[in-house]
């Protein structure tokens, strides 16, 4: 089970959302902690979740979204409905473009359910690196994570500054917990072969040895949340919990190539004692 703000993130949908789905039974969580009221959800409801997104943007409400949900309406009856919504959104005029995009990815989603693409998850030891890296607070982060480019250039421009090259990958360090949506601490470092001074704002500093449950994503960025939802489902299938700060390594990411990127996504993990 994975608590509200894990699925909120993999899903892409705010937690006050969720919440509402809740409180008119399109979207029940599959567990409710009685001490402490947090909801729990299933990746099994992801399917349910992305029909109601699409019927959503179909301009249906949610009272008929609700209905529709109860006659069990398949998923091919879906598709059809959205590709004549997707006709008449291409009709319009261009200001209706960003609506048009939202169909055609939750469209993509319900069309791949049951043939996401393959990850293999790896379990392995990372070993300790030196990093400079520039620590930011970022305040919403369900579609972009704003400033982490800024950051991850001003850390290139300082290392630059003082003549020293950078090895390797840049590194996005989470330091909130992954089913955090708000107020995310972040840190955006690049590799370091040899120590360096540091300032006010870029601190340089060694990451230790961890024990990570690995995954690589490779393709559109767009479907980024594809790897997160696999290593998550991973480690909770087979008895870990994550035990620190979570780390993304752009090992190939060039802004004007959304694409066509790499990215490891790499969760310190433990094994659970029973």
């Amino acid at each position: 089970m994975l608590r509200i703000g894990y699925f909120s993130r993999i899903s892409q949908v705010a937690v006050q959302t969720l919440r509402y789905y809740d409180k008119l039974g399109l979207l029940r969580p599959v567990h409710v902690d009685h001490f402490t009221s947090y909801r729990y959800y299933s990746i099994e409801q992801l399917p349910r979740l992305n029909r109601i997104l699409a019927l959503k943007d179909l301009g249906l409400s949610l009272n008929q979204i609700a209905r529709i949900l109860e006659e069990d309406v398949s998923a091919n009856e879906i598709r059809g409905m959205l590709r004549f919504r997707h006709a008449q959104l291409a009709d319009q005029m261009q200001e209706m473009q960003a609506q048009l995009a939202r169909v055609e990815e939750r469209l993509r989603s319900i069309e791949q359910e049951g043939k996401m693409p393959k990850y293999d998850v790896v379990l392995k030891t990372v070993e300790p690196v030196l990093v400079a890296g520039r620590r930011i607070i970022i305040s919403e982060n369900l579609n972009y994570p704003i400033g982490l480019p800024e950051a991850f250039q001003e850390v290139y421009a300082y290392t630059k500054e003082h003549r020293t090259d950078p090895t390797g990958c840049g590194i996005a360090i989470w330091y909130t917990p992954v089913d955090t949506t708000t107020n995310e601490d972040v840190e955006a470092a690049v590799l370091l072969k040899e120590p360096m001074l540091e300032s006010e704002r870029i601190k340089v500093h060694q990451l230790p040895q961890v024990e990570v449950a690995s995954v690589v994503h490779q393709g559109r960025m767009k479907d980024f949340m594809q790897g997160y939802q696999a290593v998550l489902s991973w480690i909770e299938g087979n008895g870990y919990e994550i035990t620190g700060p979570f780390r993304e390594v752009y090992h190939k990411f060039v802004g004007d190539r959304m694409d066509d990127v790499m990215i490891e996504i790499q969760f310190p993990v433990a094994k659970v004692d029973l």
